[in-house]
């Protein structure tokens, strides 16, 4: 580790000592959701922001948290474009709505389910539950990774179940 890594880990550790580790990751999430960057944060708490970064992954309770940091900086997003369009006047509609658009983007690629576009699976197949499914998840993952598509799997419980739903491909990419 170089040294700026090395003094990013011990001034996280002195956060934590400070603050305990829910105390340091609420002050971390809150800054996400009122919009400052991970850069800004690192730089800010004297650390370097794969330090940062590493440690909010390194936990699903911590990503779990970044992710909703991110879903509530999404929402004001929204409201900030929804400002812009409002107070836009004659003089300036040119920028409200490229305010607009570009908040609405980036809120739509920080929560897809809340303001993104609708994600349409390319390729859904069921799997009956107790089966070894280690290869067919692997397939599923090789897939989606080469060829950048949306593969759903679904465990069901018993055969009678995937009738419906034995593989089914949407043309829509």
């Amino acid at each position: 580790m170089g040294k700026l890594t090395t003094a990013g880990w011990t001034r996280l550790d002195e956060m934590i000592a400070a603050h305990g580790e829910d105390g340091t990751l609420a002050l971390i999430a809150t800054r996400m959701a009122e919009g400052e960057s991970m850069k800004e944060i690192a730089l800010s708490c004297g650390m370097t922001v794969t330090v940062i970064r590493r440690w909010l992954e390194d936990n699903e309770k911590r990503r779990e948290e970044v992710a909703l940091a991110r879903r509530c900086f999404a929402e004001e997003l929204v409201y900030a474009g929804l400002r812009e369009a409002r107070d836009a006047d004659i003089e300036t509609v040119g920028l409200g709505k490229y305010r607009t658009e570009t908040f609405m983007k980036m809120a739509g690629k920080l929560d897809r389910v809340s303001w993104g576009e609708k994600v349409v699976p390319d390729v859904t197949f069921a799997v009956l539950d107790g089966t070894d499914t280690e290869m067919l998840m692997l397939m599923r993952d090789e897939l989606q990774s080469r060829r950048m598509r949306v593969i759903e799997s679904v465990v069901v419980k018993d055969a009678a179940e995937t009738e419906d739903a034995d593989i089914e491909i949407h043309n829509e990419v």
